[in-house]
C-alpha cells in the first residue's frame, strides 16, 4: 500500500509515534523515526526491522526550523528519493492549573505542539511537490475539539493544529499534497491492561496506540485520496459528546 513511499514520523520513540512508524513500515514505507532521544528511536527501528520493515532514525529538534530543513535533506539523502509522507506526532502534554503556568512554559508548549508541525509542513512542501504530491497527517487530540480544565495551553495548541490542518489543505491542494488530522482520546500505555483491552470493542475502552496508528496509516495512503482537510476523531470510551464547533 505504501511501497516506494518515504515517511517521516516525529516523536517516533514514544508509544504512539512508535506504533505509527511500525504501521507505515508494515505497509511498505521507508520510515524515518525522529525525535530528541536516540536510544528510544533505535528501539523503534529495531522493532520495525524485526517485523521485516525498512526504517532509520535521526535525532533532531522539531522546534527548530533550520533543524527541520537539515532533517528533510538527510532523509532524502539516505532514502534516495523525496519525502512523500509526514506525520507530525511530537507534542508536549502537562496537567497544570492555569495560574501555575508562566510565559516560558506557555512558549514551550506552543513550540512543541504547533510551531513544530508548521515548520515540518513547510520543510517538506518542496520535496513533496517535486515528487508529485504527498500526504501530511497531524496528530491532534480530543482537546483540539473540546476544552478541559488544567490543560489550557494544550487545548489552545491543538485547536490551532486543527486550524492549520484545514488551512493547509486548501493552500497545498494544487501541489497535490493532502493534509488531514486525527484527534485521539486517552491512550492506554500499561502492558498489563493492553492485553485485556485488545479483546474489547474499541468504543467501550480506552484506545490502544495501534487504534490510532491504523487511522494515520490510512490517511497517509492512497486509500484516503478523497480526504483533504479532514479532522478525524478517534475517542474510544473517552468520547466527550462533541458538539458542532
Amino acid at each position: 500500500m505504501l511501497k516506494n513511499e518515504v515517511a517521516i514520523v516525529t516523536g517516533g520513540g514514544g508509544n504512539l509515534g512508535a506504533a505509527i512508524a511500525r504501521k507505515l513500515a508494515d505497509a511498505g514505507a521507508f520510515t524515518f523515526v525522529c525525535g530528541r532521544t536516540d536510544s528510544t528511536l533505535k528501539v523503534t527501528v529495531a522493532e520495525i526491522a524485526a517485523r521485516g520493515g525498512t526504517a532509520d532514525w535521526i535525532t533532531t529538534d522539531v522546534t527548530n526550523y533550520e533543524a527541520w530543513e537539515d532533517l528533510v535533506d538527510e532523509v532524502q539523502r539516505r532514502a534516495g528519493m523525496p519525502v512523500s509522507i509526514l506525520v507530525n506526532n511530537a507534542a508536549r502534554f502537562t496537567w497544570r492549573a492555569f495560574r501555575d503556568w508562566d510565559a516560558s512554559a506557555f512558549r514551550d508548549v506552543i513550540e512543541s505542539n504547533l510551531l513544530s508541525a508548521m515548520y515540518g509542513c513547510r520543510a517538506v512542501v518542496d520535496a513533496m511537490h517535486a515528487r508529485g504530491g504527498g500526504s501530511i497527517v497531524n496528530v491532534s487530540s480530543i482537546h483540539g475539539l473540546v476544552g478541559d480544565r488544567n490543560v489550557a495551553p494544550h487545548v489552545a495548541t491543538k485547536f490551532g493544529l486543527n486550524g492549520l490542518t484545514v488551512a493547509l489543505a486548501q493552500d497545498l491542494k494544487e501541489q497535490k499534497i493532502r493534509v488531514n488530522a486525527v484527534c485521539p482520546g486517552a491512550i492506554e500505555k500499561e502492558p498489563a491492561k493492553i492485553a485485556l483491552l485488545e479483546k474489547e470493542w474499541p468504543g467501550s475502552r480506552m484506545l490502544l496506540a495501534d487504534d490510532v496508528a491504523d487511522i494515520v496509516a490510512f490517511l497517509a495512503s492512497p486509500a484516503s485520496r478523497a480526504m483533504n482537510g479532514a479532522i478525524v476523531p478517534i475517542y474510544g470510551k473517552t468520547h466527550p459528546g462533541v458538539k458542532a464547533l
